[in-house]
């Protein structure tokens, strides 16, 4: 785990090195309705334009999650905070023309005795009524350590949907939509054990989410919040909501 350690940190250090054009700053504090748990997450990400059609755009992404206290619970708004996964993400987005762009890209997920690139390739279009969507493919490559799942690498690809709606009479609204759909290609069921390697949801090697998210720019500042329908566990059917409420700030 050393050298992903050192990775992550070369990779912070680049990206805080680079000319900042346009950055963003984001914010965003979960909770899931069924399990009770708070999660939290910061991001700053920036893009520097190469040519008229093209732009590298850079992000670096730290999580947290309030964790179980003495009597199981999961802790409450920020408390008993802990550190979860964070992330690189570097991508390459090519202007074809007015409409249509492609945006291959590759983030990096540093986590508990685990590494996870992901190579992905995104279509994007925008519509002359304001609407705008893109479609996303993901092949994720999760490698862990030594000491945890015996060293293998499990695979997972990814389907993501994405858009937002501009109402000309409304500029500051901000309406956006997502849909992830996952499949595991490491998957498989021990009928002798009763459990699955890399199970998704309810047991199986599959699993869906799906969010709106509604926001309001302020000048440099945009509140939001997101409504999401994702499972409460990958042995379970259950479903619940999941809630995010964030800002970003354009610096």
């Amino acid at each position: 785990m050393t050298k992903m350690k050192s990775l992550s940190i070369a990779i912070g250090a680049l990206l805080i090195a680079a000319p900042v054009a346009a950055g963003q700053l984001d914010f965003r504090s979960e909770y899931k309705h069924e399990t009770e748990a708070h999660a939290y997450r910061i991001k700053i990400g920036d893009s520097t334009k190469v040519s008229d059609a093209g732009q590298w755009n850079y992000s670096v992404e730290m999580k947290f999650f309030s964790g179980k206290n003495e009597d199981g619970e999961y802790g409450g708004f920020l408390e008993n905070l802990q550190r979860g996964d964070s992330e690189f993400d570097l991508s390459y987005k090519h202007k074809l023309n007015k409409k249509w762009y492609v945006q291959p890209g590759m983030p990096i997920t540093f986590g508990d005795e685990r590494v996870t690139y992901k190579p992905q390739f995104r279509v994007g279009y925008t519509s002359d009524f304001g609407l705008k969507t893109a479609l996303r493919y993901r092949y994720e490559i999760r490698q862990y350590a030594d000491g945890k799942e015996n060293g293998e690498t499990w695979y997972k690809s990814k389907i993501t949907l994405t858009g937002g709606y501009k109402v000309k009479s409304m500029p500051n609204l901000k309406l956006d939509y997502e849909a992830n759909y996952w499949k595991s290609h490491t998957y498989e069921w021990d009928a002798i054990a009763g459990k699955a390697k890399d199970p998704q949801f309810n047991n199986g090697d599959d699993n869906w989410d799906a969010g709106i998210f509604i926001g309001y720019q302020i000048e440099k500042w945009r509140p939001y919040v997101e409504f999401w329908n994702s499972s409460v566990s990958s042995k379970t059917d259950q479903r619940q909501l999941k809630t995010r409420v964030g800002v970003k700030y354009k610096f």
